[in-house]
């Protein structure tokens, strides 16, 4: 009897090691990163202040804005209007169970 509750004892010691294992790995893969740090941590910061107060070195030109749409052009014209047929000798032939025809190309 104090053997099985021993075992029962390391048993429940090992699942625990696991789960806490899991919990870890999950936390790892799907936690935040330590790369990833809050403002709100008094943490400085030193590249946004600088380029705030950067003054612009040239003036930037004015994007034009387009007031026109061109027309889209028509794939549809150089498409062949006839279905090519292939020549050949065809069979009609009526199956025996549906009764209707069906047309062989050969």
């Amino acid at each position: 009897m104090k053997n099985l509750t021993l075992h029962n004892k390391e048993l429940i010691a090992n699942y625990n090691w696991i789960l806490e294992q899991l919990k870890l790995s999950k936390k790892k893969i799907y936690g935040s990163s330590s790369e990833k740090i809050a403002e709100d941590y008094g943490q400085l910061n030193l590249f946004n202040e600088a380029e705030l107060e950067r003054q612009p070195l040239t003036v930037e030109p004015k994007l034009e804005e387009i007031t026109y749409k061109r027309r889209k052009s028509l794939h549809l014209r150089r498409l062949t209007r006839k279905i090519p047929e292939k020549k050949g000798n065809t069979l009609l032939k009526k199956p025996q169970k549906s009764g209707r025809n069906i047309l062989l190309i050969r």
